[in-house]
């Protein structure tokens, strides 16, 4: 994902730095926040607390696309 789009020596040059940076103290504390993040919203939704509201179609489809960019955001930083 980190190269689509670039040129061969774009691509190189990116994967160095995307590979250095994967391992940081910042990369990994990112994660752990992110992940968490998406932990504590999947256990929301676990409530019956949710039903009460009218419209809970519409809370239950933003849950589920910031759900799906944040497990997107990890499999970046992974």
């Amino acid at each position: 994902m980190w190269t689509q789009g670039l040129t061969e020596s774009e691509k190189e040059e990116i994967s160095i730095i995307v590979n250095l940076e994967k391992g940081s103290k910042f990369s990994n504390r990112l994660l752990t926040i992110i992940k968490n993040k998406r932990l504590s919203l999947e256990a929301s939704e676990r409530t019956s607390e949710i039903y009460n509201n009218n419209n809970w179609a519409f809370a239950q489809a933003h849950n589920n696309g910031a759900r799906q960019m944040l497990m997107f955001v990890e499999k970046l930083l992974s």
